[in-house]
């Protein structure tokens, strides 16, 4: 019986692994199957996240700047399923598969905190624990990911990913990526996919590209054409969750999420 059950498990891990390593990237992408959010807030205008439950196949966004800009959350049509106020000023923002919570950073020497939801995630709870205090970042403005691999918080300071344990809240390294010559990149967001030798992107403002990397190596992987309609900004204004590119339009208050490869 313990052989058996030890074969089903080499089984689904090497499904997995497999499944992984089958993930290719477009040369481009279209606004086929976006999914369109809009603001019902209205204070702040630098959308600087969007992160995802997958248990509840829910979204959850917010604007940076201030203790009452708004942070909501809607399904994957689309549909507001609640809205509050981010009671941090936030910037970056991740779903936790290890703690199973949603987190994030704050401006300047804010630190790391998470947010509590209601069991049904209908409504949103004002319970904020602040992980840890301090300047656990490289910069004042930058936008956090988070890599569940490593339980490393990640940031883009120019042409380096700097990397900060989330268990010990510690610098923990860096990265330099090979930036293609002549790009333009969004200076406060990283995005993470978790797709093997391109784990990293970052966003081409001008080109409107994808650029992606390697986050052993810092190598570029390749790079990935956005539809005429992805908005584009130097700072803050997209992100990457559940397998999407999200785009956050300042004029009509809609973050949209565009398909870049089919996540789990």
């Amino acid at each position: 019986m313990k052989s058996s059950l030890y074969f089903l498990f080499v089984v689904c891990v090497a499904l997995t692994i497999a499944s992984c390593k089958s993930v290719k990237l477009p040369s481009s992408i279209s606004d086929k199957a976006a999914i369109k959010y809009t603001i019902q807030g209205e204070e702040g205008t630098n959308g600087s996240a969007v992160a995802y439950i997958p248990e509840r196949k829910q979204y959850v966004c917010v604007i940076a700047g201030n203790v009452s800009y708004p942070l909501e959350i809607f399904d994957a049509t689309g549909k507001s399923i609640a809205n509050g106020k981010a009671g941090v000023d936030s910037r970056g923002l991740w779903y936790n598969p290890n703690t199973k919570q949603i987190e994030g950073n704050g401006y300047d020497d804010t630190g790391i905190y998470s947010y509590s939801f209601s069991t049904s995630g209908e409504e949103l709870r004002s319970n904020i624990e602040m992980l840890r205090n301090g300047m656990i970042q490289p910069n004042d403005q930058v936008v956090g990911v988070y890599d569940p691999d490593e339980n490393e918080i990640l940031y883009l300071e120019g042409d380096r990913v700097i990397r900060y344990s989330r268990s010990a809240f510690t610098r923990s390294g860096s990265l330099g990526l090979d930036i293609p010559s002549g790009s333009n990149v969004n200076e406060t967001t990283l995005g993470y996919t978790g797709i093997p030798k391109a784990e990293l992107c970052l966003l081409d403002h001008s080109k409107k590209e994808l650029l992606f990397f390697d986050k052993a190596t810092g190598n570029f992987t390749k790079s990935i054409a956005l539809p005429a309609s992805f908005v584009t900004d130097s700072w803050f204004r997209w992100s990457f969750a559940n397998g999407r590119v999200w785009s956050y339009d300042v004029m009509s208050r809609t973050w949209t999420g565009y398909v870049v490869f089919k996540a789990k």
